[in-house]
């Protein structure tokens, strides 16, 4: 099976999606599955990254900056301008000499789903020429909605119901679904909670931004003056909004714009990790923490529920649990959830962790057993997935 991937998303980072379909590719590659991505995202220096399948880079390596420091990979790449059909057609041209694939995956506005007037997306030229290709679109959220795709099928990160948006008619496209990894390099080795009482940060957050929680973790913050916190910002979304300003000001709080290696300069430095969503597209993190003795926190939505059962701490909310988007309307309708009321749950959850030692002790050894659990998962999922695959074209 040969396989093609179609992108303007492809290292360096620019979340947490980019880092699942690295993994996926390189697991199809083991499976001996061929591989090649075409990109329209250039290398950076001195952060160039080796892949054990073809990747063909439609532009030239540009110089580190450092905005990279300062602002994060993403708005630095968003700095790099290029033409939308000059990509196309130096792609097309490429593929003139190559054999035929059998599968397409789009990711991003370039890949797939670009279905804007007088444009057309990759995957669009691609099927006019390669009629007989199937095309696959990957969509992690689609809590805005959906339009029209532009490609035979999409792959989602969890089952469709998990993530729709209950305000837009559900768009009938043959769906896949498939696990990211949810797997780190290093997984702690020794589980020793004593270690985990002498961490540094009682708290750790990822990426302050609305969907993500920043307004509920900036509430836990001001109520506890006396614990510490320690947020990373994320590789896409703003970098100075009014959360991160206010985060900014609390003396309790440490916000750093980018780490080496999340589980020594991240994960293994705090007790808990916090993960409040209101919407989510894969909720890879909390089970990448739990791997590192670090205990997730997670809000009781469908799609954590999905992904980070039952080696997490679930808040219910009203607010929240049976579906923020009830309440927004529109997906970005922050202002429609009351934050106070969603923050107060936390309260009662952080509250009852400080009085039972023995059940965060529990819970916490059950850590030991996380590894093995999302190995397992992961490659059902991913075989379940490439079998589909195979049956689609014997």
């Amino acid at each position: 099976m040969r396989v093609l991937v179609g992108t303007n998303l492809f290292y360096p980072l620019n979340g947490g999606g980019e880092r699942a379909l690295i993994d996926w590719l390189n697991d199809f590659h083991l499976k001996g599955i061929e591989i090649c991505v075409i990109t329209t995202t250039p290398e950076i220096e001195n952060l160039e990254r080796e892949f054990p399948f073809q990747v063909i880079r439609l532009q030239d390596k540009i110089p580190y900056s450092e905005k990279i420091d300062n602002e994060g990979v993403q708005n630095y790449l968003q700095e790099i301008q290029y033409n939308h059909y000059e990509m196309i057609n130096k792609a097309m041209l490429i593929l003139s000499e190559m054999n035929d694939f059998d599968f397409y995956i789009g990711y991003g506005f370039w890949g797939s789903e670009w279905l804007i007037d007088g444009y057309k997306s990759f995957a669009t030229v691609l099927k006019e020429q390669y009629p007989k290709l199937k095309t696959i679109s990957l969509k992690w959220d689609v809590h805005g909605g959906e339009g029209e795709y532009d490609t035979d099928y999409v792959l989602h990160g969890a089952p469709y119901k998990y993530i729709n948006n209950p305000h837009t008619n559900k768009v009938f496209i043959k769906r896949f679904s498939m696990f990211p990894k949810q797997t780190t390099d290093n997984p702690l080795e020794v589980f020793n909670f004593e270690e985990w009482k002498n961490r540094p940060y009682d708290f750790l957050f990822n990426n302050p931004q609305l969907n993500k929680g920043s307004l509920t973790v900036l509430e836990i913050a001001k109520k506890y003056p006396n614990k510490r916190f320690l947020i990373k910002m994320g590789n896409w979304g703003s970098w100075n909004n009014n959360e991160i300003i206010q985060l900014n000001r609390l003396g309790n709080v440490n916000i750093i714009n980018s780490v080496k290696s999340m589980e020594n300069e991240f994960y293994r430095l705090g007790k808990y990790l916090l993960s409040p969503s209101v919407i989510d597209g894969g909720g890879m993190m909390p089970l990448e923490a739990a791997m590192q003795g670090t205990i997730p926190i997670c809000s009781n939505i469908g799609i954590l529920r999905y992904s980070s059962s039952p080696y997490a701490e679930f808040v219910f909310s009203e607010e929240l649990t049976y579906n923020a988007l009830n309440k927004m309307i529109q997906w970005n309708g922050y202002d429609k959830i009351n934050f106070e009321l969603v923050a107060k749950d936390w309260f009662d959850k952080i509250d009852f962790l400080d009085k039972y030692d023995d059940y965060v002790e529990d819970t916490y050894n059950n850590l030991k057993y996380v590894e093995k659990f999302v190995i397992e998962r992961y490659y059902k999922s991913l075989d379940k997935f490439i079998r589909e695959l195979f049956a689609m074209i014997e």
